[in-house]
């Protein structure tokens, strides 16, 4: 669990490690959330020395906290969780940005002075001295804006202290995060790997015995009871929901009936295993205090129910997607159900994943069952992996063939280049895994099937919502209108500008490391006496497609009203509307 600290709170976000894609998720929000009310702090300018004085002592906590830190001793800076260390370097962060904007704003008071202080006109010299009275007000003015600009003073120092502590906890970061990737161990084709994991294993197994095989029998057969309710309402209830989706596509058939129909699926498969297991998760609250140790894995049973659920749910969408025109592989239907059960396949391993990092962290006495059962998930994620990609390709390849007429470029341009850098990382991970380093093999596999469900997740929100905005605003002689048009590349640039920081995320960047490159965007480049700023590009880019938009609306009106009812040849009228479009394009 790390808390970031924002002006207006704090954002929290619990990642137990459960699946790197779901802490990628979850740190993407947590960004999200913490960086919405230090943009709107912006429209605070009006600040007083109270205020600053009290945000000055909030924000400086976490620079005494990480100056304390640092300050102590290798082997103690090691006892500090790494996530504390990341919590740490984001506060840094958020502590420099409040520093820099408070310190650019000022204060009222101060700006008052500062004016007061202008109408008594130019410093005197030798040459022109002033008078009594004026040099007497002089100091009183210089005496209070020296009391008024203290908090800036201090926040200028504060900056200064943020930046310099916030890169070496930054080294510390990744000093931490590199031991932790290429700290070897047993290799796992030695017997002696194997012995370790066993006697581990026994030990797990007696603690879930004492916790819970052993609760009374009572409770065990009310929880067995429940839990065959709960699993025979929801069938039922998902059955249900399906057959009136059919019914209602058998009698009223249309194009957004269909799309309505497909959402509806969709949703239904990724909340009925939420809900249902959510209701187990209420069973178990209900009898925590009688099973205790089974309340204690709630928390790792969710993480692996949403990493089965949204792999589960990615396979549909691919390979078998409720909504037709959004398919991305076409592919032979026998060759559709083989990459389907090799997504469920990898569904279930990516749950196991989840599985493994939760207890990686909770049971880190375990070393020996922590390391197997990495290595297994290693193995399991890279066959079915592997299997997937083989499948895929050679299901394009029967469609090309029984299809010439249709194009290959998706399997050439896009999924050989992802297929080839995936195969090779599988490949170092397992080999890496095989040697000891199986921290390492785990993270490279890891990581790699991360990026890729983000990847082509992507690519499938990306065409299900353009092909459903067709359908949605299809005119009746099958156009569409201009803005729907457009609408491809709003949204892809909007999905990009998402995913990118959640690939980022899977592959080890921190928290901290997204927060410095949004605020360095915010803030902007210095290039010579001229900074440029995402905002400002932003800004540009808006004036310019409203421009431009007004003007296209500007010829239109001057074309079809004014125009034809004047007695102009065709060569005046295009040259004048030309004229205007140049002219609208320069303003």
């Amino acid at each position: 669990m790390i808390d970031i600290r924002v002006p207006f709170g704090t954002a929290r976000y619990e990642a137990p490690r459960n699946g790197r894609l779901c802490r990628a998720v979850c740190a993407l929000l947590a960004i999200l959330l913490s960086l919405a009310p230090l943009v709107a702090s912006a429209a605070l300018a009006q600040s007083t020395v109270a205020s600053q004085s009290s945000a000055l002592s909030t924000w400086s906590e976490p620079v005494d906290r990480a100056q304390k830190w640092i300050s102590l001793p290798e082997r103690e800076q090691e006892k500090i969780a790494l996530d504390k260390w990341e919590a740490l370097q984001v506060d840094l962060s958020f502590s420099r940005q409040f520093a820099l904007e408070e310190a650019a704003d000022g204060n009222l008071e101060s700006r008052i002075l500062q004016a007061q202080l202008a109408e008594l006109g130019p410093v005197p010299t030798a040459d022109k001295p002033e008078d009594a009275w004026v040099a007497e007000r002089r100091d009183q003015i210089n005496l209070q804006l020296a009391k008024v600009q203290a908090p800036i003073v201090a926040l200028h120092d504060l900056h200064a202290r943020a930046g310099v502590l916030s890169r070496e906890v930054a080294q510390i970061v990744k000093r931490r995060q590199r031991i932790e990737l290429l700290t070897g161990s047993a290799s796992p084709l030695l017997p002696g790997f194997w012995v370790d994991a066993s006697r581990d294993t026994a030990t797990l197994f007696r603690g879930i015995e004492t916790s819970v095989i052993r609760a009374p029998e009572s409770i065990r057969w009310v929880l067995a009871g429940l839990i065959a309710l709960v699993l025979l309402a929801a069938w039922f209830g998902h059955r249900w929901i399906l057959r009136w989706i059919g019914w209602a596509e058998g009698h009223f058939a249309s194009a957004r009936l269909e799309l309505a129909g497909a959402f509806v699926r969709d949703m239904l498969g990724l909340l009925s295993p939420l809900v249902f297991f959510g209701a187990l998760l209420a069973i178990v609250e209900a009898l925590a205090p009688d099973l205790a140790g089974l309340g204690a894995l709630a928390t790792p049973a969710l993480g692996a129910v949403l990493a089965f659920v949204v792999f589960r749910w990615l396979g549909h969408s691919l390979f078998m997607p409720s909504f037709k025109p959004a398919r991305i592989f076409l592919m032979p239907a026998k060759y559709e159900r083989r990459a389907l059960r090799a997504s469920y396949l990898l569904a279930i391993v990516m749950a196991a994943e989840s599985l493994a990092s939760s207890f990686h962290d909770s049971r880190a006495e375990l070393a020996g069952l922590d390391a197997a059962f990495a290595f297994v998930i290693v193995l399991a994620v890279a066959y079915a992996a592997w299997r997937l990609l083989a499948i895929v390709h050679i299901g394009l390849v029967a469609h090309v063939r029984s299809h010439p007429e249709k194009s290959d470029k998706l399997r050439q341009v896009i999924l050989r280049p992802i297929a080839q850098v995936a195969r090779t990382a599988l490949i170092i991970a397992v080999v890496a895994g095989a040697f000891g380093f199986v921290r390492l093999s785990y993270y490279v596999v890891t990581s790699t099937i991360s990026s890729l469900a983000i990847v082509f997740g992507a690519v499938f929100i990306f065409k299900s919502v353009t092909e459903a905005a067709t359908t949605l605003f299809r005119r009746n002689d099958g156009t569409r209108p201009t803005a729907i048009q457009m609408l491809p590349i709003l949204f892809g640039f909007s999905l990009a500008i998402l995913a990118i920081p959640l690939i980022a995320l899977s592959w080890g960047f921190t928290v901290g490391n997204i927060v410095d490159f949004v605020l360095a965007l915010r803030n902007g480049m210095a290039i010579g006496e001229v900074r440029i700023s995402f905002g400002g590009v932003f800004r540009f880019a808006l004036v310019f497609v409203c421009g431009y938009a007004l003007t296209r609306w500007l010829q239109q009106a001057l074309q079809y009203i004014v125009l034809q009812r004047m007695v102009i040849d065709r060569g005046a009228q295009a040259a004048i509307l030309t004229g205007v479009g140049y002219t609208g394009l320069a303003l």
